[in-house]
């Protein structure tokens, strides 16, 4: 997926399982970064969820090379 495909979402967050998923990842890998608080991100119960601007700024960071 490109950057820009986070543009089409309705909604200004995304699940954990979304962002390792567009990461091509395993969640659990994405949670420890997430705990080395490489994203902001926020837990209610069992889900986390991350805000979709800090994503993208992640990604945007990590094109220019600065992840």
């Amino acid at each position: 997926m490109r950057v820009e495909s986070l543009d089409d979402l309705d909604r200004s967050v995304l699940f954990l399982s979304e962002a390792a998923a567009y990461l091509e990842c395993d969640p659990r890998t994405l949670s420890k970064e997430l705990k080395k608080g490489i994203v902001s991100h926020f837990t209610i119960g069992r889900r986390t969820y991350i805000p979709v601007a800090a994503f993208r700024e992640l990604l945007e960071g990590a094109n220019r090379g600065q992840a």
